[in-house]
């Protein structure tokens, strides 16, 4: 980067022939998308995994020369491909510790499958075969991505899959994928999987995602938390309201008070509970802040000092007419 020259390159149709792709030459003056690389794992030793969309085949390249060493599914496949272990229009394509492969199998764009699947293929370089080790699907509905999506394999062994043109993003428990199913009636029928599903979201169905990983997540933000305080329907008590989007380290919230701005007190703490935590202090003060406390105790953000307001302007119906 500091330089901007090329350190490797590597192109397709100096070792990969046209007639493998499963695509069509355009009769037009389109480019022709024969090939489609949409992944590249480099590995330790220097030798790289690509996966070509196109070709329907993953290829491990030597480090440096750019030789392919072996291939792994497609048209001139290194390995015996058992059953379940075919892909189409396949993603990103990774080599586990254990020289396991893994990819995302699209299935579709045309439609080949009827469930796009995560797959995990052992190789075996003696009998030069492969084996399908686990397929994971959606169980319910069954979904069919044209395009995107990838696999991630925790260091805990569970699967996080996510279905790219589809937006939805599934886990999986660790070796709950179903296996010797048929990629063409949709790999895995996913009634195996209802039970190892650990997590299932979807973002708004217009849009798509390329890729969704899960990572350890920490996060302070630049912003004071929020507070808010209003008089109970009595007017004798002060409820107190605290959030702080998007902070990850808040273990409990310690909840000041006061006739004045400058007088505030600590009144209460109370623990942090998911989004927004409430707590009623039970008296009557004109003036209300938070402090967000850290699991050691330490004040790591401190509100605004917020005006108590009265009961009735808490309501969702404060200033409408009717």
């Amino acid at each position: 980067m500091k330089t901007g020259l090329v350190r490797w390159e590597w192109h397709s149709l100096d070792h990969v022939g046209v007639e493998e792709s499963e695509t069509e030459a355009p009769s037009t003056a389109t480019p022709w998308d024969w090939f489609h690389i949409n992944s590249i794992d480099p590995e330790s030793d220097g030798d790289i995994l690509i996966s070509a969309r196109s070709t329907w085949a993953g290829y491990q390249l030597e480090g440096g020369t750019g030789k392919i060493l072996w291939r792994l599914g497609g048209l001139k496949s290194s390995f015996k491909m058992g059953p379940g272990t075919e892909t189409a229009w396949q993603h990103d394509g990774r080599m586990l510790a254990n020289g396991d492969v893994t990819f995302f199998d699209d299935g579709s764009n045309p439609p080949i499958h009827s469930q796009s699947r995560a797959i995990q293929i052992a190789l075996d370089f003696t009998t030069h075969e492969a084996r399908l080790v686990s397929a994971y699907t959606h169980p319910d509905p069954p979904l069919l991505a044209d395009s995107q999506g990838n696999m991630q394999t925790l260091a805990g062994g569970n699967t996080v899959v996510g279905y790219g043109a589809v937006p939805q993003i599934t886990e999986f428990a660790g070796g709950s994928g179903d296996i010797g199913a048929d990629p063409s009636s949709g790999g895995a029928s996913g009634a195996g999987n209802n039970d190892s599903l650990l997590f299932d979201a979807h973002l708004p169905l217009d849009m798509t995602f390329y890729r969704a990983f899960r990572y350890p997540w920490s996060a302070r933000p630049a912003t004071p938390p929020a507070v808010l305080a209003n008089l109970n329907s009595t007017g004798e008590e002060t409820i107190v309201h605290a959030s702080w989007n998007g902070a990850t380290e808040v273990a409990s919230w310690r909840v000041l008070a006061g006739a004045h701005p400058d007088s505030l007190r600590p009144q209460a703490t109370i623990a942090a509970t998911g989004f927004e935590s409430s707590t009623i202090l039970p008296k009557k003060y004109a003036y209300a802040a938070v402090q967000a406390l850290d699991s050691a105790g330490a004040a790591i953000g401190v509100s605004h000092t917020t005006r108590t307001i009265g009961y009735a302007a808490s309501l969702p119906s404060a200033g409408r007419s009717g």
